[in-house]
């Protein structure tokens, strides 16, 4: 599951200005050159940087406490978590107390050969004089409710990969460059972490998006409350709270089906919260059956209302409206801005 350096990198060497054969030499010298000088071409999200092998577009960076699929599950709507080991097994992340920059990028094979996703690419998190390279690879599957090792990409084909670092606990995100070479290892793409906010698109209260699926999504409020509440008689009279109390974000989402299939709630959307440069993702729930619910399907041509909910249980402090709140639909984050 980890990236490790290997005589494969032999012969970028002199690709990259840098002396010696080894495999230690090379990541000796790659750190060297991350730590010497803060330079690098800059790399945005959702810009395609071309390679003679590949293209590749990022499209989101984070540090969250975990590597997540970004859709739920039909069975209970959860996320699928993931958790670094060292290699032989032994879990690193024994606590749960770690913290993980998740790159999530579009990569296009566009050579003719097959191209090794968790060996062509070289990932870097530099931070507090130190640089970790030692990461995971995911592509994530079809469905985006689960992420599998990533493996070889044919001549051709896209994918969506995570790559993802395990960093300290007390990673200092204002001081976190994010680096990676491309195939040719001709040169290195760096940008400071704070100026990767994905906050491009937004979406406002009113505001639609078509999914692929054939759903229109239309967001008819976002608002920091302290409880949950149906706004059709499809929820019943059941309410949402936090058993210890604290703000919840509220996103209340139409869902018109325009397709001629049952649309699940997990295939639809999910989103996350970033606050103070963490990231938690957030709970769709389905107002269905006189209940709020976690799985369910919007059938074809009808229309059904749902929320997705944010919450900072176990944060060092509970939400305010100054943090930020995306929904994710289609692969793409929207910013959200809080109802007046």
């Amino acid at each position: 599951m980890k990236k490790k350096l290997t005589a494969g990198l032999l012969a970028l060497c002199l690709l990259t200005g840098l002396t010696g054969c080894g495999s230690g030499d090379f990541a000796a010298q790659v750190s060297d050159k991350l730590l010497s000088s803060d330079t690098g071409i800059a790399f945005a999200v959702d810009k395609p940087l071309k390679d003679d092998a590949l293209t590749l577009t990022v499209r989101s960076i984070t540090l969250s406490d975990a590597v997540y699929a970004p859709l739920t599950t039909d069975k209970d709507g959860s996320y699928a978590a993931y958790y670094t080991e060292d290699g032989t097994g032994k879990e690193q992340d024994v606590n749960k107390d770690s913290v993980y920059l998740d790159c999530t990028a579009d990569i296009k094979n566009t050579s003719d050969k097959a191209l090794d996703l968790g060996d062509d690419l070289f990932f870097y998190a530099i931070t507090d004089g130190t640089v970790y390279s030692d990461y995971m690879s995911f592509t994530e599957s079809k469905d985006s409710t689960e992420l599998i090792d990533a493996d070889k990409l044919e001549s051709g084909k896209t994918a969506r990969v995570h790559y993802a670092i395990i960093l300290p606990e007390d990673v200092d995100a204002s001081t976190l460059d994010v680096a990676f070479m491309l195939p040719s290892a001709e040169d290195i793409y760096r940008v400071s972490f704070p100026k990767l906010a994905v906050a491009e698109r937004t979406l406002p209260i009113g505001g639609a998006v078509k999914t692929q699926s054939g759903a229109m999504l239309t967001v008819e409020s976002a608002k920091l409350v302290s409880s949950i509440e149906p706004v059709t008689s499809a929820g019943g009279d059941t309410s949402v709270q936090l058993i210890g109390g604290g703000n919840l974000f509220d996103v209340v989402l139409t869902i018109q089906n325009n397709s001629d299939t049952d649309l699940p709630l997990g295939t639809l959307f999910s989103g996350r919260v970033t606050m103070d440069s963490i990231s938690r993702l957030g709970t769709p729930l389905l107002e269905s059956d006189m209940d709020l619910q976690y799985t369910g399907s919007i059938p074809a041509g009808t229309s059904a209302t749902a929320h997705l909910v944010f919450e900072a249980d176990g944060m060092p402090r509970d939400l305010q409206l100054t943090d930020s709140y995306y929904i994710y639909v289609d692969g793409v984050y929207y910013l959200l801005s809080a109802s007046a």
